[in-house]
């Protein structure tokens, strides 16, 4: 494997409101997991791409 592209997160903005602790374990801790096993396997390069509700 020679990279990793993270493109994924929620981002409804009434239901994050409304399930604070759903949205960060899916985010926050959901990209914690993935950046573990990248570094994990030896992938270095990594592409984040953040999203925003507008």
């Amino acid at each position: 494997m020679h990279g990793v592209a993270h493109l994924a997160a929620k981002k409804q903005v009434a239901e994050s409101v409304e399930r604070p602790l759903y949205y960060y374990r899916e985010n926050v801790q959901g990209l914690l997991t993935l950046l573990e096993a990248v570094a994990d396997s030896g992938v270095r390069a990594f592409l984040f791409s953040s999203s925003a509700a507008v």
